[in-house]
């Protein structure tokens, strides 16, 4: 039968709220015809995406002196700062109703609600007068697709300038100088706004777009609990949270209008043994999968042919496109 399903909840530590997410998205995967709203708050922590190295991403000596935790998500896209000022909202949708460019939408008819004027922009932002206040992240699955994000409302923008070291090509190109010139707070916009009144305009949108009186409305799920524990165990885990440290590898990096990536490979003669994609590109899977396929071959013209081949046959076109960058600027740096 199907259920609309509105929650929200949040735990003490990040991985806590990461792994009960993941646990959603693994019940309605596993459930069929579910509607998820998951409303939720972090306190201080910076969130890396799936791909990133944090080494690159943060400054570890302000986030150890303002004792900010770290962790990693699932999804793609960058590193992003939460604090009880920030709201983050996760829309889990069946497959055939989820559309990624779609979802954001609910945001910006949101803030309709609350007088404040908003638009989508870039990959993945929501912005007010130029400036971002919301970024968002995909992760999709046999039977559901997820789409989270974060609402800036009353961050402490300093602190967050403080701990986020992007890279400056993303900066320049969005033709910026800091983090803190690109974002705004809601509170600023609005200095009525709350997370309350946020919450209250999310869900508003949320149960007109997906809730009829013949569905069953809920505002509880039924998780696997040995999941969720095994979880919160990964995502706390210093191997996931950190990633791999590659020694004596060859090292190519370059920014595509889907993001920026830095591909490691570690070599044995001419064969890769190792592969490391970093990345903030918002398709975390496709990464990961190129990643994979490169491990275990040989760098020569009939396998990376082969790649591109691969590339034809297993992917949309918006995947092929990171997929044959990558390997073209491998390639590239072979020919050097």
């Amino acid at each position: 039968m199907q259920q609309v399903i509105v929650i929200e909840k949040s735990f003490e530590m990040p991985w806590e709220n990461l792994a009960y997410e993941e646990c959603l998205m693994e019940f309605a995967d596993r459930t069929g015809d579910v509607y998820i709203l998951f409303l939720w708050q972090n306190r201080n922590a910076v969130i890396i995406g799936r791909n990133q190295n944090p080494w690159k991403e943060l400054n570890f000596e302000t986030m150890h002196s303002e004792k900010i935790d770290l962790a990693r998500r699932i999804t793609g896209g960058g590193a992003v700062y939460h604090d009880l000022g920030n709201l983050n909202f996760t829309f889990i949708l069946p497959k055939h109703v989820y559309e990624e460019k779609k979802t954001p939408q609910i945001i910006v008819d949101a803030m309709d609600l609350l007088d404040i004027k908003a638009e989508i922009s870039g990959r993945n932002d929501i912005c007010c007068n130029g400036k971002k206040f919301s970024g968002s992240a995909f992760s999709v699955k046999e039977k559901v697709g997820l789409h989270h994000g974060t609402l800036l409302i009353d961050v402490n923008l300093e602190r967050m300038m403080k701990c986020l070291t992007p890279d400056k090509a993303k900066l320049i190109s969005k033709g910026i100088d800091s983090v803190n010139s690109r974002v705004i707070n809601l509170k600023t916009e609005d200095d009525t706004v709350t997370i309350e009144s946020v919450k209250k305009a999310i869900k508003t949108i949320f149960l007109e777009e997906y809730y009829k009186e013949s569905i069953e409305l809920k505002t509880n799920c039924d998780i696997d609990e040995k999941l969720f524990s095994d979880l919160i165990q990964l995502y706390s885990s210093h191997d996931w949270i950190y990633g791999e440290n590659l020694e004596n590898f060859e090292e190519v990096s370059s920014k595509f209008e889907w993001g920026l990536v830095s591909v490691k490979l570690q070599f044995e003669e001419t064969k890769v043994v190792k592969c490391v994609i970093e990345s903030d590109a918002l398709d975390a899977n496709t990464i990961e999968q190129l990643s994979l396929k490169i491990e275990g071959i040989n760098l020569d013209k009939d396998e990376l042919q082969n790649l591109l081949e691969w590339s034809k046959e297993d992917f949309i076109p918006e995947q092929k496109k990171i997929v044959n960058d990558i390997i073209y600027l491998i390639i590239n740096k072979i020919r050097e």
